[in-house]
């Protein structure tokens, strides 16, 4: 009787643990199908690509407007007008404008990079985009196609999103009214204006 009693659990026990990775399987089938098979850790390792990359280039560019700054303090010391629009010192300056505009770009994208990273748990489960991080997400694919050549990973992180939403969510995305306006204004190529000319050289 005690032994028939043992078999009796064994097999009940064995059948409870099947039935349970069974289900665990099941989940893990219905996970990859509902989400497109989206891979939250290629997609962890390439905001943490993109956060490295970025420190490494901001170092670079805040020792070269450091530079810059001083090139144009010597040349409007020589008596360079800066409103003139075609003497040297407006032309660096325009070009230290554009530099700082990307460098508090790339504050951004590393803080956008980060939020993704901290909810990537939400991003698994949930086949829609929370609308929480629409703005977020879409700032990253918006930024992906302004600074692919400096940020190649972003590339990598908008395939990663495409896989995930699908390419009208992409598409839609990079419309300027679904990204972050400092950032669509940050990396525009638009021409300085005087008075943002006046407010580096006073």
């Amino acid at each position: 009787i005690y032994s028939s009693t043992l078999v009796s659990l064994h097999l009940k026990l064995s059948s409870s643990l099947t039935c349970l990775d069974n289900m665990k399987l099941i989940e893990k089938l219905r996970l990859r199908l509902f989400n497109g098979a989206f891979d939250s850790t290629k997609c962890d390792k390439t905001t943490v690509l993109v956060v490295d990359r970025i420190r490494k280039l901001r170092k670079r560019k805040e020792e070269d407007i450091v530079k810059m700054r001083n090139k144009i303090c010597a040349l409007l010391q020589c008596g360079q007008d800066p409103i003139n629009k075609t003497c040297i010192a407006r032309i660096l300056i325009e070009d230290l404008i554009r530099e700082e505009n990307i460098l508090a770009a790339y504050v951004l994208i590393k803080g956008f990079c980060n939020l993704v990273r901290g909810r990537l748990s939400v991003i698994q489960v949930q086949r829609e985009c929370p609308e929480n991080l629409k703005q977020a997400i879409s700032s990253l694919i918006f930024a992906a196609k302004k600074c692919f050549h400096e940020i190649p990973e972003l590339l990598t992180l908008e395939k990663i999103i495409k896989k995930k939403y699908g390419s009208d969510f992409v598409l839609a995305a990079t419309q300027p009214n679904c990204v972050t306006p400092v950032i669509v204004e940050k990396l525009s190529n638009r021409n300085s204006t005087d008075e943002e000319i006046e407010k580096i050289i006073q």
